[in-house]
């Protein structure tokens, strides 16, 4: 594989790659470097890249298990309610506070849901993958991705149920 087969088929992915990685470590300067260590580490290997079917499947496995490794060195939780970043905007209206408000207690929710869970979500709801993308990325059945989805999306509502109830008779 030649360079610009490369940039073509493999560095095309880096976005995608680094909002998935962002997701589990919660640090954008861990995400990059998570990323620029498999975009090299795939360089590398570029002779043997043409040998797998599915490059995107292989980079986003990669990214998963090099971002969980990263998280457990750094014995990094995935539940912290801490490691949401609140911004401050200047002059917002309350429409828009509530709005981002909203968001984020959805991220906080994901972001406590466990992990086959928090990732099956991200891929499907965020980056809009198919069951059958999202498949070999986690290892599982297209129906164990399915029940996993619903259990997620069923806690979320829930939750969100909760905290829009809280204070009302």
């Amino acid at each position: 594989m030649d360079s610009e087969e490369f940039k073509v088929k493999v560095f095309v992915l880096k976005d995608k790659l680094y909002r998935f990685s962002k997701r589990i470590l919660n640090d954008e300067t861990e995400a990059q470097d998570v990323v620029q260590d498999v975009l090299l580490k795939f360089w590398n290997m570029r002779d043997e890249l043409p040998h797998y079917n599915n490059l995107e499947a292989l980079a986003m496995t990669t990214v998963k298990n090099m971002s969980l490794d990263k998280a457990r060195r750094k014995n990094t939780r995935f539940n912290k309610s801490n490691d949401i970043k609140y911004h401050k905007d200047t002059v917002i209206g309350a429409y828009d506070l509530e709005t981002k408000d909203l968001s984020l207690q959805i991220k906080q929710i994901i972001n406590q849901l466990p992990e086959p869970q928090k990732t099956i979500i991200h891929l499907r709801d965020v980056e809009d993958y198919d069951f059958e993308e999202i498949a070999p990325l986690v290892a599982m059945s297209i129906e164990t991705i399915r029940v996993n989805l619903s259990r997620a999306r069923k806690k979320v509502r829930e939750e969100i149920k909760n905290i829009m109830s809280y204070g009302t008779v």
